[in-house]
């Protein structure tokens, strides 16, 4: 120990805890001797060992403590007074002895008490220290194991957040103001078509990503802004370039740090299109539909008006000539109406049990002469598929299109394929494709090797009237009318194409769970050459009742003309003879022709009935399939067409 130490120590410390008999000895014995040595060097004088006096009982105090010290003051100083000052060495009271005697007492016992009460003062305080040093201590060694729980607690839920955003099925990325990445999770270097996270990070930012730099921007603003965000859609660029739709959920974790959580939405935007695109497809169909029906009533006019010109015997030749440019022209037209309607899903469907492989071979006939030699044919055929509800003429026109659009995509030759398989559209495809239904389904794919078509192209193909072939070539209407033919037979068609590549069209045709009965043909060869019937027009065109009309006075027929259903039941409850017929349209103004047929039918229950329409509701054909022994003749037609009809309706029992 160091006399700094040493000296250092409290009152009473060094013999502290030696008997009070020892304390008090060594206090007296350094009074005593300081005293001694006072008086020695000057005796006779009662100042001197004072001097020496104060400072031993001071270092006695300190050493031994109140008690000891206090003793040996006293005993000292009687001591030096009886000895030392005069008279020398006699016990004689004298007044001014007794009053220093009590001084010296008096004095130094106060001197001893307030130095041992301030050591005591001291003692409590150490102890008081003491005390509180343990309690924190015992504090200390407490947060030290909370703190230690606390970082076993904290390297857990690191542990098992990377755990979870490594297992995430949606990406994570954290990166600095900067873009440069700080970490990115296996979701996203998937999402992303990388593969492994150093290839994707390297060299690389998340600016690189977005394919408009300033949804970044924002992005990043509105993080500043607010702290953290959701629902935030932005188009990303994978690695092979193809576009992504993302939603970006994020929030600021560090003055200059970002995580965001990333997910694909690319499959919801192409649903939310396809949908979308259906409605749109449905509007026009539906005013395309309108718009056949009112012109194929003015075409049939047009058309009918010319043939009866043209069957005069006194019609100039010149005339006669420019009225079969007049027909032509407006059966030109009439296919053009037909188009539409099968866009509209408004044309009449024969529906019935139909062998696609059959049907394919026996299309296959007439590829090499529409392709031509440079376009090689391949046709692949899966034994014993299904048979389908289908209307075979309706089949062959779609593959027809499809076949022209495939020569035309070809002009330098190239491979043409028809395919056909047994699949099964599960609930997978159904989400990634609208308007799918589950189930099991008959495939026909037409495929070709020529110029393709981009995204822009792929997403209008079934609109009417869009074409990519020069002015002049081509309605715009072949793969609108597929498309409409095909949803009609509730079936689906996609397309599938990539410039310089090629183009496939996917169609699924449900298989058929039930035969349907085949109708019978009918025998003409007996039908007498006049009709000679009583026959009910209801049409409330008045230029087409009026057509009508003269067509069947031409085949001999007795006319009852009616504009509406009220006027037909006046008419056929007033006439006398036996009706044999009634031909009415569809939609009229009141009742519809199935209802007035219906209420014909009670005054004449042998009445036969044939409809007519540009295109019919509901309340004859249902979604464009002909209910039971319905007849229906499709407007515009010519008069051999209705004679023809009007047989097949007088024949059927």
């Amino acid at each position: 120990m160091g006399y700094k130490e040493f000296f250092q120590r409290p009152a009473g410390y060094c013999l502290g805890d030696a008997p009070p008999l020892a304390r008090s000895a060594v206090a007296f014995v350094l009074v005593g001797v300081s005293t001694v040595i006072g008086l020695a060097l000057r005796p006779g004088t009662y100042t001197t060992p004072y001097l020496f006096f104060y400072p031993a009982i001071l270092v006695g105090l300190w050493l031994a403590g109140f008690g000891a010290g206090f003793t040996a003051t006293v005993l000292s100083a009687i001591v030096v007074d009886h000895f030392f000052l005069p008279p020398y060495g006699r016990w004689a009271f004298t007044p001014m002895g007794a009053l220093r005697s009590m001084y010296f007492v008096l004095s130094f016992g106060m001197i001893c008490w307030l130095i041992e009460r301030r050591q005591t003062q001291a003692k409590s305080e150490i102890k008081r220290q003491a005390e509180v040093l343990e309690v924190a201590e015992g504090h200390r060694q407490s947060l030290g194991s909370e703190l230690h729980l606390a970082q076993e607690r904290a390297q857990t839920f690191e542990a098992e957040w990377n755990a979870l955003i490594e297992s995430a099925p949606h990406g994570f990325l954290r990166a600095d103001r900067a873009g440069r990445f700080l970490r990115v999770n296996s979701a996203l270097v998937a999402m992303l078509g990388y593969a492994s996270a150093e290839e994707m990070t390297a060299d690389k930012t998340v600016l690189l990503l977005y394919r408009f730099s300033v949804r970044r921007d924002q992005f990043i603003a509105e993080l500043d802004r607010v702290g953290a965000i959701t629902g935030f859609e932005a188009e990303w660029v994978a690695k092979d370039g193809r576009p992504l739709y993302v939603r970006l959920g994020g929030r600021r974790v560090a003055p200059g740090e970002y995580e965001t959580f990333v997910q694909d939405i690319t499959q919801e935007r192409r649903l939310e299109q396809q949908f979308r695109q259906a409605q749109k497809m449905e509007a026009v169909g539906r005013l395309a539909g309108g718009v056949a029906h009112d012109f194929n009533n003015l075409l049939m006019i047009i058309m009918g008006q010319a043939e009866l010109l043209a069957n005069r015997a006194d019609l100039p030749e010149a005339a006669r000539q420019r009225t079969a440019e007049i027909l032509a022209a407006a059966e030109r037209a009439g296919t053009l109406t037909s188009q539409l309607l099968a866009f509209s899903r408004k044309q009449i469907l024969k529906l019935e049990p139909v062998d696609l492989n059959a049907l394919v071979q026996h299309f296959s006939n007439v590829l090499a002469r529409l392709l031509g030699e440079d376009i090689r044919t391949e046709i692949v055929l899966e034994p014993l598929l299904d048979f389908i509800r289908g209307d075979k003429g309706q089949i062959e026109q779609v593959l027809l299109n499809l076949a022209v659009n495939s020569r035309d995509a070809m002009p330098a030759g190239g491979q043409f394929i028809i395919e056909t398989a047994r699949v099964t559209l599960d609930e997978q495809y159904a989400k990634t494709h609208s308007g799918v239904k589950t189930g099991r389904y008959v495939m026909l794919a037409v495929s070709d090797t020529g110029i393709g078509m981009d995204q822009d192209t792929q997403a209008r193909i079934f609109e009417p009237f869009f074409t990519t072939k020069e002015q002049g070539k081509g309605t715009g209407l072949g793969l609108s009318m597929i498309y409409g033919t095909v949803k009609q037979m509730q079936g689906n068609i996609w397309v599938y194409s990539e410039v310089g590549k090629g183009t496939t069209f996917k169609i699924y045709f449900p298989i058929l769970e039930e035969q349907l009965e085949i109708a019978p043909e009918w025998n003409l060869a007996v039908v007498p050459a006049r009709l000679q019937l009583t026959v009910v027009v209801v049409e409330d065109n008045t230029s087409l009742r009026a057509l009508i009309g003269d067509y069947l006075e031409v085949e001999g027929c007795r006319v009852i003309a009616a504009a509406d259903g009220e006027e037909a039941l006046r008419q056929v409850a007033a006439f006398p003879g036996p009706i044999d017929l009634l031909l009415t349209d569809v939609v009229l103004p009141g009742k519809n022709g199935k209802q007035v047929a219906r209420d014909l039918a009670l005054l004449r229950p042998e009445i036969k009935v044939v409809y007519t329409s540009g295109y019919t509701p509901n309340a004859i054909v249902h979604h464009g399939v002909l209910d039971p022994g319905v007849h229906f003749l499709q407007k515009p037609f010519t008069r051999a067409e209705l004679t023809a009809k009007l047989r097949e309706a007088t024949q059927a029992s």
